[in-house]
């Protein structure tokens, strides 16, 4: 009898606990806490859009149903001083509104196949350790609001997206959709097979990307809007020539920006209110804060006192090859002269889709696609050039018995001048110029492992051209003189990287740089390997 009557007693006091409950107006909050996990609560079908207290209903986002079970903003630093580590979202929610979790520290959520529509804004102010979209979901991706997602994931079988190291892919693979922002990597390597870089798919409001150099796969077709956007530490990337739409605006606000290598005839904009030169080849930048001011001057120091940018080229035909016209201004119609191919120059200005270029006194203009970005910044140092065995034989030849160490000359032709003994009062001394396969080049000793060399031509207008694989499809040409780093060699091939591309060229046009011996003396006497590797 006591039993029952203790079971009545707390069956009334839990009555009068809901009924009093009710009269103040509490209700059931739409979440709970588990020990460090922040679990919303089965029934609740939208997440998130009101942003402070104070808001009433028709400050919130549209869309939201007034029959919906709704679980307000939620900011876990605030809300949740003692920490939370795992978000659960319940198998009802069907909207994830504006600021929905705000203040993430590193937390997994996770989007499973119910949710129909998340806000670009539904995180901010934190960071996701991981983002998982299920195997069920399709809906739509969040932006980035001053938020960044260190890891990309998408469940196998997801039939739209599919993730691979962290990035965001489409299910086939073939449309980069979205990096991890929160990646801390220099590099980024976009895999084989990629053939669309997503709208916004690299883009970084907040310019904390720390990526640097990104390599781009031959057979990509096309680069979207701002994809590329803010990405404010990038200094260097090539567009292989295989791309054929570029959006103007994929770099907006690139602002580190050095070298931007693209297919001819293709432009891109840094900004709003600035242009690369017009340049579909090359741009040089420092941190937003030096752009190409047209100068008409025809004093070249002037124009290294008062131009802030000026950047070196190849003259390049047709192919990379043949005479290229020269024009004394911008709108002249008809060539003033003609020079040839692989002729090295400065370009300092552009206008009218053309460029205003120093050679050696002649300043003139030139079309844009005739110009191949060349290397301002070299590679490594020349230490000096010596002859061969085969080399000194040719200078006894000459009855050149004494030889002096010889760099290579302004034009950057890849000869070494030697002299011999002093000629009779009056005369000028004796001298030889050996060819490549007569020399050998040295660089100061530096202790790394590092490859480097120079490219190399019989003729010095000859156009070397840089394969996606041995015996591959051109990618496009430089000339000698251009210094390179050899990644790979295969048989009579290396793998080289310039100052624009990266591709496969024949040994035979690579001299490598031999480091320094330890003491400082070299035996030219001992014919050196040409490509050193």
């Amino acid at each position: 009898m006591k039993r029952k009557i203790a079971l009545l007693c707390c069956l009334l006091l839990a009555i009068l606990a809901a009924a009093a409950a009710a009269d103040s107006g509490e209700e059931e909050k739409p979440w709970t806490v588990e020990g460090d996990r922040l679990i919303i609560r089965e029934g609740v079908r939208t997440l998130g859009g009101i942003h402070e207290e104070g808001w009433t209903e028709e400050d919130m986002d549209p869309g939201i149903p007034e029959e919906d079970l709704y679980c307000p903003s939620l900011y876990l630093q605030e809300d949740f001083p003692s920490g939370i580590r795992e978000i659960v979202l319940p198998s009802t929610l069907r909207v994830i509104e504006m600021e929905s979790l705000c203040e993430l520290t590193g937390q997994d959520v996770v989007l499973n196949g119910p949710v129909e529509y998340v806000s670009e804004e539904a995180f901010c102010n934190g960071w996701i350790r991981r983002l998982i979209l299920g195997r069920d979901y399709t809906g739509n991706l969040p932006g980035l609001y001053n938020c960044s997602i260190r890891e990309w994931e998408a469940e196998e079988g997801n039939p739209r997206y599919s993730s691979r190291d962290g990035v965001l892919f489409s299910a086939d693979g073939e449309t980069l959709i979205a990096y991890a922002a929160g990646s801390d990597a220099l590099h980024y390597d976009v895999p084989a097979g990629t053939k669309t870089i997503g709208d916004g798919a690299f883009n970084d409001e907040d310019m904390g990307i720390p990526l640097q150099t990104i390599s781009l796969p031959i057979g990509l077709r096309r680069i979207e809007a701002y994809a590329f956007a803010g990405c404010g530490r990038l200094h260097s990337l090539t567009v292989p020539l295989t791309v054929t739409e570029l959006d103007p605006s994929a770099f907006a606000n690139c602002v580190s920006l050095e070298r931007l290598s693209l297919p001819p005839g293709m432009t891109a904009s840094w900004g709003e209110d600035y242009a690369l030169h017009e340049d579909p080849s090359r741009y040089m930048g420092d941190n937003g804060g030096t752009l190409t001011e047209l100068r008409e001057t025809d004093n070249f120091d002037q124009v290294r006192t008062e131009t802030r940018v000026t950047a070196a080229a190849w003259l390049s035909g047709e192919d990379g090859e043949g005479p290229v016209a020269v024009y004394d201004s911008p709108a002249a119609e008809t060539p003033a002269r003609r020079k040839q191919s692989g002729t090295r120059v400065t370009y300092f200005a552009c206008s009218g889709g053309r460029a205003r270029i120093w050679d050696y006194g002649d300043i003139s203009w030139i079309d844009l696609d005739r110009l191949l970005p060349a290397g301002s910044e070299p590679f490594f140092e020349i230490s000096r050039v010596v002859p061969t065995e085969e080399g000194l034989e040719e200078l006894r030849r000459k009855g050149l018995e004494q030889y002096s160490e010889a760099y290579f000359d302004d034009e950057n032709d890849l000869v070494g001048r030697f002299y011999g003994r002093a000629g009779a009062p009056g005369e000028e001394d004796p001298e030889a110029e050996l060819p490549f396969r007569l020399v050998r080049l040295y660089r100061p000793r530096t202790g790394d492992s590092r490859v480097l060399g120079m490219l190399v031509t019989e003729e010095a207008g000859q156009p070397i051209r840089l394969l996606d694989a041995p015996e591959g499809a051109c990618l496009g040409w430089t000339y000698r003189g251009e210094q390179a780093e050899v990644l790979e060699t295969r048989e009579e091939w290396a793998r080289i990287r310039t100052i624009a591309l990266t591709g496969w060229i024949r040994t035979e046009n690579l001299m490598i740089a031999e480091q320094e011996p330890g003491g400082g003396e070299t035996d030219s006497g001992e014919a050196g390997e040409r490509t050193g590797t």
